[in-house]
């Protein structure tokens, strides 16, 4: 069995395409997370016969855990946000996989701090990626000019710690996008027109914010307007089904069966 992955590779990564084929021919089975992938693998040349929706085993803890965090859990960098209006976003280093330049970075940083201070009763709350450091992401938002601008910088535990108490994620492109639509978190995705690789996603599916000038807006209706954000959340459980196929945390056990199916093949 060939589990699909959250990305396939893209059509421009001729690379990746020509090492991705040949093994799709080699599957007996392929287990597809979603029914957007199971979409993406036929256009890819795979028979509709070969693949069975699964939803990903990634997220069946998650899925268990929905809106059980523990706020004894937190990092104290957290604790005291507890109660107010969070925008939490899960910094990455983007530019090390090529997808933004440091250019980019820089941009999305200054948009999303100075987005969330010019909202009254809003926190921004950074969580730092396993792979950095609080000190750099600190030095580097200060070097762009934004060291006195409102913000909170973390780094530890995992993101379903804190996006229980989170009132929007802002991201652009992390792969906790998909943890923040489990929690029935609003989540709104930077891609701006003018990236050299825009989001993969439709704005059907994601609310997109395409200019650095949208994305306050955004943000603020997100959290205050009632109509819009019950509006994202349901954009985002039928976008959710889309990956995962049903968010009900039985994947492992369904892919196991057809382990053991192919196995009684032989």
């Amino acid at each position: 069995i060939k589990l699909s992955a959250f990305m396939m590779p893209p059509p421009f990564d001729f690379v990746k395409l020509f090492t991705f084929r040949p093994e799709m021919v080699l599957c007996d089975l392929f287990a597809v997370t979603g029914k957007q992938w199971f979409d993406a693998f036929y256009r890819y040349g795979v028979p509709p016969g070969r693949m069975v929706l699964t939803g990903s085993p990634a997220y069946d803890s998650i899925l268990r855990q929905k809106r059980r965090s523990d706020p004894k859990q937190l990092p104290k960098e957290a604790r005291n946000l507890i109660g107010k209006k969070i925008v939490l976003f899960p910094q990455s280093p983007m530019s090390e996989g090529g997808e933004r330049s440091i250019k980019n970075e820089d941009m999305i940083y200054k948009n999303i701090i100075e987005s969330c201070s010019n909202i009254e009763g809003v926190e921004l709350l950074i969580k730092v990626h396993p792979r950095d450091s609080i000190e750099h992401v600190s030095s580097r938002i200060k070097s762009i000019g934004l060291g006195g601008l409102r913000y909170h910088i973390y780094k530890g535990g995992t993101v379903d710690d804190i996006l229980p108490f989170c009132s929007v994620l802002v991201t652009p492109g992390s792969t906790t996008l998909l943890n923040a639509l489990i929690h029935d978190v609003p989540a709104i995705l930077i891609g701006y027109l003018d990236f050299l690789y825009p989001p993969r996603f439709d704005e059907s599916d994601v609310t997109v914010s395409k200019r650095p000038e949208d994305t306050a807006g955004l943000i603020r209706n997100a959290i205050f307007d009632d109509g819009t954000r019950n509006q994202m959340i349901e954009k985002g459980r039928k976008f959710l089904e889309k990956l995962v196929y049903k968010p009900n945390a039985g994947s492992a056990r369904v892919i196991a069966g057809l382990v053991e199916k192919l196995a009684s093949r032989r």
